[in-house]
């Protein structure tokens, strides 16, 4: 992988981390589109509409 593209993919990482740890959901909403698909670690499959 590209340096370049493995820093902005930490950097997001990290930013959205800080949202949710900071409980700031507008924020965390500001990181996925209208229909965008999120699976996370257990497997549960979020779909936008």
């Amino acid at each position: 992988m590209d340096e370049t593209y493995e820093n902005a993919i930490k950097q997001l990482a990290a930013q959205v981390d800080e949202a949710w740890n900071n409980g700031d959901a507008a924020k965390m909403a500001s990181y996925w589109v209208q229909n965008g698909l999120n699976i996370n670690p257990m497997g549960d499959v979020f779909e936008g509409c």
